[in-house]
């Protein structure tokens, strides 16, 4: 792929090599679009619009005299000084921290001792610093560093805490020899801390929340999901809060709490657990039942439409990885246009299911025989209608065909990518 980032002479130079050519015919969508599809017509390579780049979005300029716009649910850039840079998650020591490449949010942890255990920076434009630091109970050893994992062994007695780094976040695992209530101190810089029904938002003075702090899940260390229920966080004093366990844990037990960004753009619902939300989750995205309908999961994604309106859509789709199946026998899966979802939806708040768009029958990531792989649904009368109404944003939900079916259940990953060809 060629990456066009100059204008002035570059730009002249490339149209001026271009007309020797018979060019496609090239739609009037702006001066750098145009010198993008000259350039990839030239070539026969993509040429990607510098210009258009942001944190969820790319555009890229086909030989054919098409653009192809790709979406993501969560960031796969990050604005630096030097431009734009994939995410990078893995952790390295930096003095008496441990920082990640590069992250949207920015992120922190503990190289030991009296540090936080982490800390979230807003990294956006505002002068005024935002951040959110979680205190474990006691100094931390120094923490064991493998890819986007820091494991602090021994962190108190018999407990361990690992901690894994998302572009936009971090999720803890606290496993614990004996279940009991877990403690943290919070320190907060220009925000404040609200329990939103369990689950925490870290809000600003204008009342938007710029970090937030999911329903804690508790359950029996690799029980796998039968095995896991919902906690809850509780604030006790300003800045105190603890992770209260589900009623009846006993035991060994591993909670999972995520720290992120709070600008998320997909969640989750769960028949069992009708009245939790998963929104900010850091969970897999599921779809099915894993015991024969008790649970029946169902997720939902929020893709960004805007710049669509008045564009000619020849084509959309979107693709997400399935990582686990129930087994190596295809099973449908659906995907639907469904209403707009946010924090409070919940199995008993879900939005209306407005039109099935898409169903295909697969099994990827039982085993090496079936293993884990893209799926991808047609959504092109979706996106063509969006451009038509010019919509900032379409949602869509993704459920099995048959909710009470074991063989039906998958897993994907939570960050599926709309993809658009347009002109």
């Amino acid at each position: 792929m060629i990456v066009l980032r100059g204008k002035g002479f570059l730009a002249i130079a490339t149209v001026a090599l271009v007309w020797s050519f018979t060019p496609v015919a090239v739609a009037d969508t702006g001066a750098a679009e145009r010198t993008a599809l000259l350039e990839a017509q030239r070539s026969g390579h993509p040429v990607e619009l510098t210009e258009s780049l942001e944190a969820h979005s790319r555009t890229v300029a086909e030989p054919g005299g098409t653009l192809t716009t790709s979406r993501s649910v969560h960031p796969e850039r990050v604005r630096t000084p030097g431009g734009w840079v994939p995410v990078d998650t893995a952790l390295r020591f930096a003095e008496n921290r441990v920082v990640p490449g590069a992250t949207t949010t920015e992120v922190q942890l503990s190289g030991g001792g009296d540090q936080p255990l982490l800390r979230l920076t807003d990294a956006g434009p505002s002068d005024v610093g935002h951040s959110a630091a979680v205190r474990w109970p006691g100094p931390l050893p120094k923490p064991e560093l493998d890819g986007n994992a820091a494991r602090y062994r021994q962190a108190a007695p018999g407990v361990d805490v690992i901690a894994r780094v998302s572009a936009d976040g971090v999720r803890l695992t606290v496993e614990s020899a004996s279940a009991g209530p877990l403690r943290f101190a919070l320190d907060t810089a220009g925000v404040t801390v609200r329990d939103r029904d369990g689950a925490l938002e870290f809000v600003d003075g204008a009342g938007q929340a710029l970090f937030a702090a999911a329903t804690p899940w508790v359950g029996v260390p690799r029980g796998g999901d039968a095995a896991r229920k919902p906690g809850r966080f509780a604030v006790l004093a300003p800045g105190s809060v603890e992770v209260r366990l589900p009623e009846g844990m006993s035991g060994p037990v591993a909670a999972e709490l995520a720290f992120t960004g709070a600008k998320p753009n997909w969640t989750m619902v769960d028949s069992g657990f009708a009245k939790v939300s998963y929104w900010n989750s850091t969970e897999s995205a599921k779809a099915g039942t894993y015991d024969a309908g008790e649970h029946r999961l169902r997720s939902f994604f929020v893709f960004d439409t805007r710049g669509l309106g008045g564009r000619e859509i020849t084509s959309a789709s979107v693709t997400g990885m399935e990582n686990w199946a129930w087994s190596c026998s295809p099973r449908p899966v659906e995907l639907w246009r469904t209403g707009p979802v946010d924090k409070t939806t919940t199995w008993e708040k879900q939005p209306e299911w407005l039109a099935k768009l898409s169903t295909l029958s697969v099994a990827k990531g039982y085993n090496s025989t079936c293993p884990s792989g893209p799926v991808t649904f047609d959504v092109t009368p979706l996106v063509k209608d969006a451009a038509v109404r010019g919509l900032a944003s379409v949602t869509v939900g993704l459920r099995a065909t048959d909710e009470a079916d074991n063989l039906h259940w998958k897993r994907f990953e939570n960050n599926p990518v709309l993809s658009v060809r347009l002109r």
